[in-house]
């Protein structure tokens, strides 16, 4: 089942690629959390 490892690095690399091409989604992101 690698998917199982495969679709939450992903969505972790897409925040960090997110992070870095948009800081300002930082706020956001904390405001979320």
């Amino acid at each position: 089942m690698a998917d199982d490892r495969i679709f939450p690095f992903l969505l972790e690399t897409a925040a960090v690629l997110a992070t870095f091409v948009h800081p300002n989604h930082i706020v956001y992101l904390c405001s979320w959390g």
